[in-house]
């Protein structure tokens, strides 16, 4: 989601236009999963170090200790001199 703002300008000021902007990425997820993310895909392995439990394939929504994905929040500031 991205929200955006022109500030209105008025006079012989030093900017000719300046824009705020806010942008949030993953702000909510809604689900009755009880992990942390059902969007994560890992490839589980074995006590070994190998990937043969299920031929290397990932699994969605199994995070066997597997960071959720991030929050990520943008402030934007664009000016014109």
């Amino acid at each position: 989601m991205t929200l955006g703002y022109n500030v209105p300008l008025s006079g012989d000021g030093a900017l000719k236009s300046l824009r705020l902007s806010v942008t949030g990425q993953n702000l909510f997820l809604i689900t009755d999963y009880s992990g942390l993310d059902p969007e994560v895909s890992v490839t589980p392995g074995n006590s070994n170090g190998s990937t043969d439990l299920l031929n290397g394939i990932p699994i969605a929504g199994i995070d066997y200790t597997a960071f959720p994905r991030p929050r990520t929040f943008t402030i934007g500031l664009n000016a014109t001199f």
